[in-house]
Protein backbone atom coordinates (compact mmCIF):
# COMPACT_ATOMS: atom_id res chain seq x y z
CA UNK A 1 0.00 0.00 0.00
CA UNK A 2 3.12 2.36 0.96
CA UNK A 3 4.61 1.68 -2.25
CA UNK A 4 1.17 2.43 -4.32
CA UNK A 5 0.95 5.81 -2.24
CA UNK A 6 4.50 6.40 -3.29
CA UNK A 7 4.29 5.57 -7.08
CA UNK A 8 0.92 8.52 -6.67
CA UNK A 9 2.78 11.08 -5.38
CA UNK A 10 5.37 10.56 -7.65
CA UNK A 11 3.31 10.94 -10.69
CA UNK A 12 1.64 13.80 -8.91
CA UNK A 13 4.93 15.73 -8.52
CA UNK A 14 6.29 14.78 -12.21
CA UNK A 15 3.28 16.72 -13.79
CA UNK A 16 2.88 19.17 -11.39
CA UNK A 17 6.28 19.74 -12.30
CA UNK A 18 6.17 19.52 -16.03
CA UNK A 19 2.97 22.29 -15.80
CA UNK A 20 5.47 24.54 -14.14
CA UNK A 21 7.90 24.16 -16.45
CA UNK A 22 5.25 24.19 -19.39
CA UNK A 23 3.54 27.91 -17.86
CA UNK A 24 7.31 29.22 -17.89
CA UNK A 25 8.53 28.70 -21.26
CA UNK A 26 9.32 31.64 -23.38
CA UNK A 27 6.64 33.40 -25.39
CA UNK A 28 7.02 35.67 -28.04
CA UNK A 29 6.07 39.11 -27.06
CA UNK A 30 5.74 42.12 -29.43
CA UNK A 31 6.98 45.63 -28.40
CA UNK A 32 5.94 48.58 -30.69
CA UNK A 33 5.89 52.35 -30.28
CA UNK A 34 5.08 55.68 -31.66
CA UNK A 35 6.83 56.91 -33.30
CA UNK A 36 8.41 53.62 -34.72
CA UNK A 37 12.57 52.66 -35.31
CA UNK A 38 12.82 53.39 -31.09
CA UNK A 39 15.70 51.10 -29.45
CA UNK A 40 14.34 48.67 -27.06
CA UNK A 41 16.22 47.47 -24.00
CA UNK A 42 14.88 44.39 -22.10
CA UNK A 43 16.21 43.45 -18.66
CA UNK A 44 19.29 45.84 -19.81
CA UNK A 45 19.81 43.80 -22.97
CA UNK A 46 19.63 45.91 -26.43
CA UNK A 47 17.14 43.76 -28.26
CA UNK A 48 16.77 45.85 -31.72
CA UNK A 49 14.17 48.50 -32.75
CA UNK A 50 10.06 49.31 -32.64
CA UNK A 51 8.09 47.44 -33.85
CA UNK A 52 9.89 43.85 -32.33
CA UNK A 53 9.48 40.75 -31.46
CA UNK A 54 10.83 39.00 -28.56
CA UNK A 55 11.01 36.13 -26.45
CA UNK A 56 10.44 36.65 -22.68
CA UNK A 57 9.38 34.29 -20.15
CA UNK A 58 6.01 34.67 -18.62
CA UNK A 59 7.54 37.14 -15.23
CA UNK A 60 7.82 40.89 -14.38
CA UNK A 61 10.81 42.47 -16.53
CA UNK A 62 12.29 45.96 -16.98
CA UNK A 63 11.31 47.56 -20.07
CA UNK A 64 12.99 50.83 -21.66
CA UNK A 65 12.46 52.09 -25.00
CA UNK A 66 15.10 55.29 -26.23
CA UNK A 67 14.83 57.07 -29.10
CA UNK A 68 16.78 60.64 -29.98
CA UNK A 69 14.65 63.57 -29.30
CA UNK A 70 12.30 61.93 -26.71
CA UNK A 71 11.93 61.26 -23.19
CA UNK A 72 13.31 57.45 -22.47
CA UNK A 73 10.26 55.17 -22.01
CA UNK A 74 11.21 53.53 -18.57
CA UNK A 75 8.50 50.50 -16.91
CA UNK A 76 8.13 47.10 -15.75
CA UNK A 77 5.83 44.76 -17.82
CA UNK A 78 4.23 41.73 -16.56
CA UNK A 79 3.93 39.20 -18.94
CA UNK A 80 1.13 36.88 -18.85
CA UNK A 81 -1.80 36.47 -21.28
CA UNK A 82 -1.08 39.67 -22.81
CA UNK A 83 1.96 39.16 -25.11
CA UNK A 84 1.47 42.49 -26.92
CA UNK A 85 2.78 46.41 -25.91
CA UNK A 86 2.47 49.36 -27.70
CA UNK A 87 3.62 52.53 -26.36
CA UNK A 88 3.28 56.09 -27.31
CA UNK A 89 6.78 58.68 -26.85
CA UNK A 90 6.72 61.75 -25.17
CA UNK A 91 9.11 64.68 -26.78
CA UNK A 92 12.02 66.24 -24.57
CA UNK A 93 9.90 68.68 -22.80
CA UNK A 94 11.88 72.19 -24.18
CA UNK A 95 11.77 75.20 -21.43
CA UNK A 96 12.65 77.67 -24.25
CA UNK A 97 14.41 77.79 -27.94
CA UNK A 98 16.04 80.74 -28.87
CA UNK A 99 17.28 81.86 -32.27
CA UNK A 100 20.80 82.46 -32.88
CA UNK A 101 23.20 82.64 -35.80
CA UNK A 102 26.54 80.68 -35.71
CA UNK A 103 27.44 80.19 -31.87
CA UNK A 104 31.27 81.04 -31.17
CA UNK A 105 32.20 78.37 -28.98
CA UNK A 106 35.83 77.30 -28.74
CA UNK A 107 37.18 76.68 -25.59
CA UNK A 108 41.35 77.33 -25.13
CA UNK A 109 42.73 75.16 -22.94
CA UNK A 110 45.44 76.90 -21.82
CA UNK A 111 45.44 75.55 -18.26
CA UNK A 112 45.05 79.31 -17.00
CA UNK A 113 45.03 79.21 -13.09
CA UNK A 114 42.43 81.65 -12.35
CA UNK A 115 40.15 82.49 -15.39
CA UNK A 116 39.80 80.68 -18.58
CA UNK A 117 39.57 81.80 -22.38
CA UNK A 118 35.97 80.75 -23.59
CA UNK A 119 32.36 82.38 -25.49
CA UNK A 120 30.20 81.14 -23.06
CA UNK A 121 29.60 81.78 -19.48
CA UNK A 122 26.63 81.63 -16.92
CA UNK A 123 26.54 84.21 -14.02
CA UNK A 124 23.87 85.03 -11.75
CA UNK A 125 21.61 83.11 -13.58
CA UNK A 126 22.28 84.57 -16.80
CA UNK A 127 23.68 83.39 -19.43
CA UNK A 128 26.02 85.03 -21.80
CA UNK A 129 27.19 84.00 -25.04
CA UNK A 130 29.11 84.93 -28.02
CA UNK A 131 26.77 84.85 -31.59
CA UNK A 132 28.52 86.05 -35.20
CA UNK A 133 26.22 86.51 -37.94
CA UNK A 134 27.74 87.38 -41.42
CA UNK A 135 26.88 89.58 -44.33
CA UNK A 136 27.36 92.25 -43.11
CA UNK A 137 29.93 90.85 -40.32
CA UNK A 138 28.76 91.00 -36.64
CA UNK A 139 29.12 89.43 -33.22
CA UNK A 140 26.65 90.34 -30.96
CA UNK A 141 27.74 89.54 -27.10
CA UNK A 142 24.16 88.32 -25.83
CA UNK A 143 22.73 87.79 -22.28
CA UNK A 144 19.71 85.39 -21.79
CA UNK A 145 17.95 85.20 -18.18
CA UNK A 146 17.39 82.03 -17.00
CA UNK A 147 14.37 82.41 -15.22
CA UNK A 148 12.12 83.86 -17.98
CA UNK A 149 14.56 83.18 -21.12
CA UNK A 150 13.96 86.45 -21.93
CA UNK A 151 16.93 88.36 -23.74
CA UNK A 152 18.48 90.94 -21.16
CA UNK A 153 21.08 92.71 -23.63
CA UNK A 154 22.89 92.04 -26.51
CA UNK A 155 25.95 94.13 -27.52
CA UNK A 156 27.13 94.59 -30.87
CA UNK A 157 30.03 94.33 -32.32
CA UNK A 158 30.54 95.29 -35.81
CA UNK A 159 33.89 94.88 -38.52
CA UNK A 160 35.52 98.14 -38.87
CA UNK A 161 34.46 97.91 -42.90
CA UNK A 162 31.96 96.33 -44.94
CA UNK A 163 35.28 94.40 -45.94
CA UNK A 164 36.40 93.39 -42.55
CA UNK A 165 35.79 89.75 -40.96
CA UNK A 166 36.03 89.22 -37.36
CA UNK A 167 38.44 86.49 -35.85
CA UNK A 168 39.17 84.16 -33.35
CA UNK A 169 36.72 85.79 -30.70
CA UNK A 170 37.39 84.83 -26.91
CA UNK A 171 35.87 86.03 -23.42
CA UNK A 172 36.95 85.76 -20.15
CA UNK A 173 35.25 86.70 -16.99
CA UNK A 174 36.98 88.39 -14.42
CA UNK A 175 35.74 90.04 -11.27
CA UNK A 176 32.01 90.32 -12.88
CA UNK A 177 33.47 92.03 -15.66
CA UNK A 178 33.31 90.07 -19.11
CA UNK A 179 36.73 90.86 -21.14
CA UNK A 180 35.98 89.62 -25.42
CA UNK A 181 39.06 89.31 -27.54
CA UNK A 182 38.22 89.60 -30.89
CA UNK A 183 40.65 90.44 -34.17
CA UNK A 184 39.03 92.73 -36.98
CA UNK A 185 41.04 90.92 -40.03
CA UNK A 186 41.06 93.53 -43.14
CA UNK A 187 42.83 90.79 -45.51
CA UNK A 188 46.30 92.47 -45.04
CA UNK A 189 47.10 92.28 -40.99
CA UNK A 190 44.76 91.08 -37.93
CA UNK A 191 43.74 93.86 -35.48
CA UNK A 192 43.55 92.90 -32.24
CA UNK A 193 40.57 94.56 -30.15
CA UNK A 194 39.66 94.19 -26.47
CA UNK A 195 35.74 95.28 -25.16
CA UNK A 196 35.45 95.31 -21.52
CA UNK A 197 31.57 95.32 -20.79
CA UNK A 198 29.78 95.21 -17.20
CA UNK A 199 27.23 92.10 -16.65
CA UNK A 200 24.34 94.78 -17.58
CA UNK A 201 26.16 94.61 -21.68
CA UNK A 202 27.50 98.63 -20.73
CA UNK A 203 30.78 99.06 -22.65
CA UNK A 204 33.76 99.27 -19.87
CA UNK A 205 36.22 100.27 -22.65
CA UNK A 206 37.04 99.44 -26.05
CA UNK A 207 40.76 99.89 -27.01
CA UNK A 208 42.93 98.68 -30.14
CA UNK A 209 45.34 96.56 -28.46
CA UNK A 210 48.95 96.93 -29.40
CA UNK A 211 49.45 92.86 -29.75
CA UNK A 212 46.98 90.18 -29.27
CA UNK A 213 46.93 87.99 -26.29
CA UNK A 214 46.07 84.29 -25.61
CA UNK A 215 46.18 84.98 -21.55
CA UNK A 216 43.72 87.10 -20.37
CA UNK A 217 44.03 89.20 -17.38
CA UNK A 218 42.51 92.45 -15.44
CA UNK A 219 45.11 94.49 -15.54
CA UNK A 220 48.06 94.10 -18.65
CA UNK A 221 47.93 92.54 -21.93
CA UNK A 222 51.48 90.31 -22.70
CA UNK A 223 52.58 89.57 -25.60
CA UNK A 224 55.57 87.23 -26.07
CA UNK A 225 57.59 87.62 -28.90
CA UNK A 226 59.83 84.49 -30.65
CA UNK A 227 60.35 83.54 -34.11
CA UNK A 228 60.34 79.89 -33.48
CA UNK A 229 59.29 79.70 -37.22
CA UNK A 230 62.57 80.74 -38.62
CA UNK A 231 64.75 79.80 -35.74
CA UNK A 232 63.42 76.49 -33.50
CA UNK A 233 66.27 76.59 -31.32
CA UNK A 234 65.96 80.38 -29.85
CA UNK A 235 68.56 81.76 -26.69
CA UNK A 236 65.99 84.78 -25.97
CA UNK A 237 62.35 86.04 -25.70
CA UNK A 238 61.10 89.49 -25.99
CA UNK A 239 58.57 90.75 -23.82
CA UNK A 240 56.22 93.29 -24.15
CA UNK A 241 53.47 94.44 -21.31
CA UNK A 242 50.73 97.01 -22.48
CA UNK A 243 48.89 98.48 -19.53
CA UNK A 244 44.81 98.49 -19.71
CA UNK A 245 44.72 101.06 -16.63
CA UNK A 246 47.44 103.38 -18.49
CA UNK A 247 46.59 102.94 -22.27
CA UNK A 248 50.17 101.87 -23.21
CA UNK A 249 53.10 99.74 -23.29
CA UNK A 250 54.68 99.93 -19.55
CA UNK A 251 57.43 97.84 -20.02
CA UNK A 252 59.47 95.90 -22.57
CA UNK A 253 62.34 93.07 -21.35
CA UNK A 254 64.74 90.78 -23.03
CA UNK A 255 65.11 87.11 -21.07
CA UNK A 256 67.35 84.46 -22.38
CA UNK A 257 65.39 81.45 -22.28
CA UNK A 258 64.76 78.90 -25.06
CA UNK A 259 61.13 78.19 -26.44
CA UNK A 260 59.46 79.63 -23.99
CA UNK A 261 55.81 79.23 -22.11
CA UNK A 262 54.28 81.91 -20.24
CA UNK A 263 51.18 81.99 -17.80
CA UNK A 264 49.70 84.89 -15.72
CA UNK A 265 49.25 83.88 -11.96
CA UNK A 266 47.93 86.81 -9.47
CA UNK A 267 50.65 89.72 -9.92
CA UNK A 268 53.20 87.54 -11.21
CA UNK A 269 54.36 86.55 -15.30
CA UNK A 270 55.79 83.26 -15.45
CA UNK A 271 57.84 81.55 -17.79
CA UNK A 272 58.53 78.45 -18.67
CA UNK A 273 61.71 77.28 -20.27
CA UNK A 274 63.65 74.23 -20.58
CA UNK A 275 67.48 75.25 -19.45
CA UNK A 276 70.24 72.38 -21.38
CA UNK A 277 67.52 69.76 -20.91
CA UNK A 278 65.93 71.07 -17.49
CA UNK A 279 63.03 73.30 -16.32
CA UNK A 280 63.59 76.73 -15.48
CA UNK A 281 61.34 79.46 -14.76
CA UNK A 282 61.15 82.91 -14.37
CA UNK A 283 59.41 85.26 -12.16
CA UNK A 284 57.95 88.65 -13.04
CA UNK A 285 56.28 91.57 -12.03
CA UNK A 286 53.14 91.87 -14.69
CA UNK A 287 53.32 95.42 -13.49
CA UNK A 288 56.93 96.54 -13.38
CA UNK A 289 58.86 93.89 -15.54
CA UNK A 290 60.66 93.33 -12.25
CA UNK A 291 62.39 89.34 -12.46
CA UNK A 292 61.69 88.29 -9.13
CA UNK A 293 63.26 85.30 -9.41
CA UNK A 294 64.66 82.73 -11.89
CA UNK A 295 65.13 79.00 -10.68
CA UNK A 296 66.42 76.14 -12.36
CA UNK A 297 64.99 72.57 -11.29
CA UNK A 298 68.12 69.99 -12.64
CA UNK A 299 65.32 66.82 -11.08
CA UNK A 300 62.68 67.82 -13.85
CA UNK A 301 64.89 67.02 -16.63
CA UNK A 302 65.26 64.63 -19.98
CA UNK A 303 62.63 66.41 -22.22
CA UNK A 304 61.68 65.25 -25.48
CA UNK A 305 61.41 67.28 -28.34
CA UNK A 306 57.73 67.92 -30.02
CA UNK A 307 57.15 66.52 -33.52
CA UNK A 308 58.20 70.18 -34.85
CA UNK A 309 61.48 69.76 -33.51
CA UNK A 310 60.69 72.21 -30.50
CA UNK A 311 62.20 71.22 -26.55
CA UNK A 312 59.20 73.01 -24.78
CA UNK A 313 58.29 73.09 -21.52
CA UNK A 314 54.50 72.79 -21.42
CA UNK A 315 52.60 72.78 -18.13
CA UNK A 316 50.20 69.58 -18.11
CA UNK A 317 48.31 71.68 -16.09
CA UNK A 318 48.19 74.58 -13.46
CA UNK A 319 45.65 73.75 -10.16
CA UNK A 320 45.43 75.46 -6.86
CA UNK A 321 48.74 77.51 -8.09
CA UNK A 322 50.54 74.56 -8.73
CA UNK A 323 52.41 74.10 -11.75
CA UNK A 324 52.40 70.25 -13.30
CA UNK A 325 55.12 69.48 -16.03
CA UNK A 326 56.22 65.65 -17.21
CA UNK A 327 59.32 65.27 -19.53
CA UNK A 328 58.75 62.21 -20.22
CA UNK A 329 55.34 61.44 -19.98
CA UNK A 330 55.36 58.97 -17.07
CA UNK A 331 56.60 60.79 -13.97
CA UNK A 332 54.82 64.19 -13.05
CA UNK A 333 56.48 66.59 -11.04
CA UNK A 334 54.29 69.23 -8.46
CA UNK A 335 55.70 72.79 -8.56
CA UNK A 336 54.74 75.46 -6.25
CA UNK A 337 54.14 78.72 -7.76
CA UNK A 338 54.65 80.81 -5.08
CA UNK A 339 57.18 78.79 -3.12
CA UNK A 340 59.10 78.51 -6.56
CA UNK A 341 59.55 74.29 -4.34
CA UNK A 342 59.38 70.99 -6.24
CA UNK A 343 55.98 69.70 -3.95
CA UNK A 344 56.32 66.50 -5.15
CA UNK A 345 56.75 63.55 -7.62
CA UNK A 346 54.42 61.13 -9.16
CA UNK A 347 55.60 58.07 -11.24
CA UNK A 348 52.28 57.40 -12.96
CA UNK A 349 53.52 53.72 -13.69
CA UNK A 350 52.76 54.36 -17.59
CA UNK A 351 53.13 56.36 -20.24
CA UNK A 352 50.49 58.56 -20.89
CA UNK A 353 49.39 60.94 -24.35
CA UNK A 354 46.16 62.99 -22.33
CA UNK A 355 45.46 64.42 -19.13
CA UNK A 356 42.51 66.10 -17.20
CA UNK A 357 41.67 67.58 -14.03
CA UNK A 358 38.71 67.43 -12.43
CA UNK A 359 37.30 67.24 -8.81
CA UNK A 360 40.78 67.80 -7.07
CA UNK A 361 41.78 64.64 -9.20
CA UNK A 362 44.52 64.58 -11.83
CA UNK A 363 43.59 61.55 -14.38
CA UNK A 364 46.34 60.68 -17.00
CA UNK A 365 45.65 57.94 -19.62
CA UNK A 366 47.55 56.11 -21.84
CA UNK A 367 48.65 52.05 -22.29
CA UNK A 368 45.28 50.97 -22.04
CA UNK A 369 45.25 52.70 -18.58
CA UNK A 370 43.23 55.68 -16.78
CA UNK A 371 45.39 56.64 -13.21
CA UNK A 372 43.92 59.40 -10.81
CA UNK A 373 46.40 61.74 -8.52
CA UNK A 374 45.30 63.51 -5.88
CA UNK A 375 46.40 67.00 -6.82
CA UNK A 376 47.38 68.00 -3.00
CA UNK A 377 49.90 65.25 -2.61
CA UNK A 378 50.49 63.35 -5.49
CA UNK A 379 49.32 60.05 -4.01
CA UNK A 380 47.71 56.95 -7.23
CA UNK A 381 43.97 57.06 -5.89
CA UNK A 382 42.82 54.66 -8.23
CA UNK A 383 44.15 52.71 -11.67
CA UNK A 384 41.22 52.17 -14.22
CA UNK A 385 41.38 49.73 -17.44
CA UNK A 386 40.01 52.39 -19.88
CA UNK A 387 41.73 55.01 -21.46
CA UNK A 388 39.45 58.25 -22.22
CA UNK A 389 40.16 61.40 -24.94
CA UNK A 390 39.64 64.87 -24.72
CA UNK A 391 37.50 65.68 -21.80
CA UNK A 392 35.43 62.14 -21.69
CA UNK A 393 36.08 61.81 -18.14
CA UNK A 394 33.47 62.40 -14.97
CA UNK A 395 33.46 61.85 -10.98
CA UNK A 396 30.91 61.77 -8.67
CA UNK A 397 30.58 60.04 -4.77
CA UNK A 398 33.92 58.03 -5.45
CA UNK A 399 32.86 57.03 -8.56
CA UNK A 400 34.69 57.65 -11.94
CA UNK A 401 32.90 57.41 -15.66
CA UNK A 402 35.19 56.87 -18.12
CA UNK A 403 34.14 57.51 -21.87
CA UNK A 404 36.03 55.35 -24.05
CA UNK A 405 36.97 56.04 -27.63
CA UNK A 406 35.33 53.43 -30.24
CA UNK A 407 33.67 51.70 -27.27
CA UNK A 408 30.86 52.94 -24.34
CA UNK A 409 31.08 54.69 -21.21
CA UNK A 410 33.06 52.61 -18.12
CA UNK A 411 32.04 52.98 -14.62
CA UNK A 412 34.41 52.71 -11.65
CA UNK A 413 34.74 52.97 -8.05
CA UNK A 414 37.34 55.53 -7.39
CA UNK A 415 39.86 52.43 -6.37
CA UNK A 416 39.33 50.78 -9.34
CA UNK A 417 36.67 48.09 -9.40
CA UNK A 418 34.52 48.28 -12.78
CA UNK A 419 30.59 48.69 -11.93
CA UNK A 420 27.97 47.76 -13.92
CA UNK A 421 26.57 50.73 -16.93
CA UNK A 422 24.68 48.86 -19.13
CA UNK A 423 23.26 51.30 -20.54
CA UNK A 424 25.87 53.46 -22.62
CA UNK A 425 25.38 53.65 -26.64
CA UNK A 426 28.61 52.31 -28.47
CA UNK A 427 30.62 54.79 -30.10
CA UNK A 428 31.72 52.01 -33.20
CA UNK A 429 34.72 54.22 -34.43
CA UNK A 430 33.03 57.26 -32.90
CA UNK A 431 34.60 58.30 -29.67
CA UNK A 432 33.32 60.94 -26.59
CA UNK A 433 33.76 64.35 -26.63
CA UNK A 434 32.67 65.80 -22.90
CA UNK A 435 31.11 64.06 -20.27
CA UNK A 436 29.79 66.24 -17.07
CA UNK A 437 27.67 65.42 -14.09
CA UNK A 438 25.14 67.73 -12.31
CA UNK A 439 22.55 66.58 -9.88
CA UNK A 440 23.38 63.36 -10.03
CA UNK A 441 23.07 63.00 -13.83
CA UNK A 442 25.32 62.11 -16.48
CA UNK A 443 25.35 63.74 -19.44
CA UNK A 444 28.17 62.69 -22.12
CA UNK A 445 28.74 64.12 -25.87
CA UNK A 446 29.69 62.16 -28.41
CA UNK A 447 30.47 61.42 -31.65
CA UNK A 448 29.23 58.44 -33.76
CA UNK A 449 30.27 56.64 -36.91
CA UNK A 450 28.23 54.05 -36.93
CA UNK A 451 26.04 54.87 -40.13
CA UNK A 452 29.71 55.85 -41.71
CA UNK A 453 28.57 59.44 -41.42
CA UNK A 454 29.95 61.09 -38.54
CA UNK A 455 26.98 62.77 -36.20
CA UNK A 456 27.26 64.65 -32.37
CA UNK A 457 24.57 62.80 -30.05
CA UNK A 458 23.97 64.20 -26.25
CA UNK A 459 23.33 61.47 -23.62
CA UNK A 460 21.69 61.99 -20.80
CA UNK A 461 21.50 59.46 -17.57
CA UNK A 462 19.74 59.28 -14.17
CA UNK A 463 22.91 57.73 -11.92
CA UNK A 464 20.40 56.66 -9.12
CA UNK A 465 19.15 53.90 -11.93
CA UNK A 466 21.70 54.36 -14.58
CA UNK A 467 19.01 54.37 -16.88
CA UNK A 468 19.04 56.53 -20.16
CA UNK A 469 17.04 59.73 -19.66
CA UNK A 470 16.79 60.85 -23.14
CA UNK A 471 19.10 61.37 -25.55
CA UNK A 472 19.51 64.25 -28.90
CA UNK A 473 20.99 64.26 -32.04
CA UNK A 474 22.79 67.11 -34.05
CA UNK A 475 23.96 69.68 -31.00
CA UNK A 476 27.23 71.30 -30.98
CA UNK A 477 27.98 71.48 -27.51
CA UNK A 478 26.36 71.69 -24.16
CA UNK A 479 26.57 73.70 -20.83
CA UNK A 480 25.12 73.21 -17.68
CA UNK A 481 23.71 75.90 -14.63
CA UNK A 482 22.65 73.54 -11.54
CA UNK A 483 19.45 71.84 -12.89
CA UNK A 484 19.62 73.18 -16.81
CA UNK A 485 21.11 72.18 -19.55
CA UNK A 486 21.54 74.68 -22.55
CA UNK A 487 22.23 72.89 -25.57
CA UNK A 488 24.12 74.77 -28.09
CA UNK A 489 23.25 73.98 -32.01
CA UNK A 490 25.98 73.62 -34.71
CA UNK A 491 27.44 76.06 -36.36
CA UNK A 492 25.47 75.78 -39.54
CA UNK A 493 23.01 79.03 -39.62
CA UNK A 494 19.56 79.52 -38.41
CA UNK A 495 19.47 77.05 -35.72
CA UNK A 496 18.38 77.31 -32.09
CA UNK A 497 19.77 77.01 -28.40
CA UNK A 498 17.59 74.69 -26.29
CA UNK A 499 16.52 75.25 -23.05
CA UNK A 500 16.30 71.83 -20.87
CA UNK A 501 15.24 71.91 -17.14
CA UNK A 502 16.56 68.25 -15.87
CA UNK A 503 14.87 68.86 -12.59
CA UNK A 504 10.90 68.15 -14.48
CA UNK A 505 12.30 64.38 -15.72
CA UNK A 506 11.12 61.96 -13.31
CA UNK A 507 13.99 59.53 -12.04
CA UNK A 508 11.88 56.55 -12.10
CA UNK A 509 8.58 55.47 -14.52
Amino acid sequence: MKKIILIILVIIFIGVEGCAEKNNSPVSVKISSMPSEAQVYFDQEFKGYTPLNIDATKTKHRLIILKNGYSALKTDINISNKHSFNFTLESIPVEKNIECGRIINTSFPVNQPIFSLDTIFSLDNKFIFADCYYKPERLYIRCIDLNSYDELWRFEIKAESNLDTLDNTRMALIDNLLYVYTYHYSGKAFLPYLYILDTNGKLVLKEKLPFSTHMPDKDVVILVDQNIVTNPNPNKASLNCYSLKEHKVVWQKEIKVGVVVTRIFGNALYAFSINGNFIRIHKINKFTGEILSVKGFPEIRNFQRSEGGLLIAVPLAIVNGRVFFSPDEKNIYCVGLESMEILYKCDTGIYFYSVDVKDNLFFVTGSGKTIAIDVNNGKIEGTYKAEFSGSSIAVVDRKVFIGVAGDKIHCFNINGKEIEFPYSPNMFGGSFVDLEITNNTLIAHAVNRATGEAKDYLYVFDLETNETVFSLEDIGSFHIVKSLLIVIPLTEPEKKIIFIDLGKFSKYQ
